[in-house]
C-alpha cells in the first residue's frame, strides 16, 4: 500500500513537472516569435 502510494506520488510528480516544462517552453517560444515580429 505505502510503495503504491509512493509511485502514484512519484508519477504525479512527473506529470507536474513535464506540464510546466511545456509551458515554459511555449511560454519562450511565444515571446521568440512575439520579439521577432
Amino acid at each position: 500500500m505505502k510503495l503504491k502510494s509512493t509511485t502514484y506520488s512519484t508519477f504525479l510528480t512527473l506529470v507536474l513537472l513535464l506540464w510546466f516544462h511545456k509551458a515554459i517552453v511555449n511560454g519562450y517560444f511565444m515571446d521568440m516569435t512575439q520579439h521577432h515580429t
